[in-house]
């Protein structure tokens, strides 16, 4: 018996542009997105046979169609001779935009192909993480910072021209990435050019997202925390995929850890999870 550990790291996007409705019924996107280190571990015991889940794998039913490690699991059921015994212990939150469920599924993916020894090619598994979700090609990459196009199936490494310090703030609330995506169907806005903006310029007022004009429609929470800190002079307020995780990016780490302060002055301290990230090159 063997026991190994993994980490699953969440995503953020640092800008997301939803460029339109494609004739699968998917969305078209254009994203930079990074790893931060905020993570879920995964622990695998091997044993003699099968794949089985340690609960809780999470707060909802493992037991779904929709669940990504259970989805993961079944491209390897009979592919493996030992017992495979998974734990996933939950420290993303859900429907936060931080892709936790996505990053679990390849953690799983590419853990299970190489206990198995490897079955499928890297360029399968890019295709079996497709087909159980849009985030999960992403989190079969290693790097620092990718633009993200497609639906996700298209991953380009990128290199930062310069340092960015981050405030993330889970905000604790949950917003359902389908129903995020349909309101935005229905409000027929306009595609955004955030990403390619953001590259051409380098400047941080651009780290922004398609989503925050559907946010600022259906959840009144967030729109008073974003009014709230760019009334502190914040220069930018980004959210993470279709919301729930907020973040403020700077150039400087002086000027971060000084607006972190004047968060810590606010109600926000207390009501949700603030932490710092720097994205080096």
């Amino acid at each position: 018996m063997s026991y190994l550990k993994y980490r699953s790291p969440a995503k953020l996007n640092l800008t997301l542009d939803i460029k339109g409705l494609r004739k699968d019924g998917y969305h078209e996107i254009d994203s930079l997105v990074t790893f931060i280190s905020l993570s879920d571990e995964i622990e695998i015991v091997i044993g003699d046979v099968g794949i089985e889940f340690i609960p809780p794998l999470s707060p909802t039913s493992l037991d779904n169609d929709h669940n990504t490690a259970y989805l993961a699991r079944e491209y390897f059921q009979g592919r493996v001779s030992e017992s495979i015994k998974i734990k996933v212990n939950k420290n993303i939150p859900q429907q936060s935009g931080l892709g936790g469920g996505s990053s679990n599924g390849a953690v799983i993916l590419q853990a299970l192909n190489n206990i198995s020894r490897n079955p499928y090619t890297q360029e399968e598994l890019q295709t079996i993480a497709l087909k159980i979700g849009s985030d999960i090609p992403l989190f079969l990459h290693n790097g620092n910072l990718f633009r993200v196009r497609g639906r996700g199936e298209i991953v380009e490494e990128l290199t930062l021209k310069q340092n960015l310090y981050l405030i993330v703030i889970l905000s604790g609330i949950k917003i359902s990435t389908s129903f995020a995506y349909t309101t935005w169907d229905k409000l027929n806005i306009d595609s955004t050019a955030f990403t390619e903006q953001f590259l051409l310029s380098g400047s941080i007022e651009h780290l922004n997202s398609t989503f925050w004009l559907v946010l600022d429609k259906i959840s009144p929470h967030l729109r008073t925390m974003k009014e709230i800190l760019l009334s502190m002079k914040a220069p930018v307020v980004g959210v993470s995929g279709s919301g729930g995780a907020l973040f403020i990016p700077f150039y400087c780490p002086e000027e971060r850890d000084n607006f972190l302060k004047k968060i810590n002055d606010t109600y926000l301290a207390n009501q949700t999870v603030v932490f710092k990230e720097d994205l080096l090159i």
